[in-house]
């Protein structure tokens, strides 16, 4: 999965800067140029990688019968104000399933910034 999503990116001038792939999840982030949206970032880096792993793995199809390897959504935020640190770290250390559902306002800030 790795491979294929730096593949993807290389191909359309995503420039990974570190990420994680997980079985039930993946964290990338990304560097883009000013002309290009998140939306369209997405729809390239889950179109492209979901059309290669059915290319390489046919199987697979059977097991994604609404033709899709991806979920329809995502999440994507600026980190412009985050340092790189923090992110790494909230990478690294995020392993799903977590028992907890709620996060905190002192959590919220810590990731976001805030008063």
């Amino acid at each position: 999965m790795r491979d294929i999503l730096c593949e993807v990116a290389t191909r359309y001038k995503i420039h990974i800067i570190s990420g994680k792939v997980a079985p039930d999840y993946v964290h990338i982030v990304v560097s883009f140029k000013p002309n290009q949206t998140i939306s369209k970032i997405v729809q390239q880096l889950k179109g492209a990688s979901g059309h290669q792993i059915f290319q390489e793995f046919p199987e697979l199809r059977k097991e994604f019968q609404n033709g899709h390897f991806w979920q329809t959504g995502y999440f994507a935020s600026t980190t412009n104000s985050i340092p790189d640190e923090i992110i790494q770290k909230y990478i690294d250390e995020d392993d799903a399933p977590k028992e907890k559902t709620e996060i905190t306002e002192e959590e919220i800030k810590n990731i976001f910034g805030g008063p």
